[in-house]
């Protein structure tokens, strides 16, 4: 903006490079990384990231210039700080004791399910399946609702998911029959030497 002629105050130079930088240091740093990330994981979650980065950029954009806090904003900022807190005891639920995965478990291909109820819409799908990929590289389930609408994710560090993922996609199965299909495809994968 300052290169084509608007008047940039030298407070926004310096909040943009903390911004950039990941600056903890700077309160604004902080806050607008906070609500920039909760939007991100509420569009990711919603199936409209795209739009989420408009959407964003265009309220921080007038918080700056109008100096006053966007209230949608706002609670994505506390949402996302809960989430934060709330992540650390989450991750600590996965297990491995479905019934379905028995026999995977038996022979060292334990599952790891992390069945959870209703969550908020920022919540980090993909930094609790890293999570659970790393505690159970065969496969972890992640299983919630946002706003009653069920979430099912899968991810394996040892399984072809996406070609499984292909091969059953028009399929219209039950949560257990898909659970089974899982674990038949476990106990049938051969690993390469």
């Amino acid at each position: 903006m300052e290169e084509a002629d608007y008047f940039v105050s030298s407070e926004w130079v310096e909040n943009e490079k903390a911004i950039i930088s990941k600056n903890p240091e700077n309160k604004l740093s902080v806050k607008f990384w906070k609500k920039f990330s909760a939007a991100k994981l509420i569009g990711k979650n919603l199936s409209a990231e795209n739009g989420s980065d408009y959407i964003i950029f265009s309220d921080l954009i007038d918080e700056i210039t109008e100096g006053r806090e966007n209230s949608i904003l706002g609670e994505a900022e506390s949402a996302f700080d809960f989430m934060v807190i709330e992540m650390e005891e989450l991750i600590k639920k996965f297990d491995d004791n479905n019934p379905i995965f028995a026999e995977a478990k038996k022979i060292g291909r334990p599952v790891g399910c992390l069945i959870l109820g209703e969550v908020q819409n920022c919540f980090n799908t993909e930094e609790v399946l890293n999570y659970g990929r790393e505690k159970y590289p065969w496969l972890c389930i992640l299983r919630y609702t946002i706003n009653n609408i069920p979430y099912v994710y899968f991810d394996s560090d040892k399984l072809p998911i996406a070609e499984i993922a292909i091969k059953y996609k028009h399929d219209t199965l039950q949560e257990a029959e898909l659970l089974k299909m899982l674990n038949d495809e476990i106990l049938s994968f051969v690993e390469e030497s």
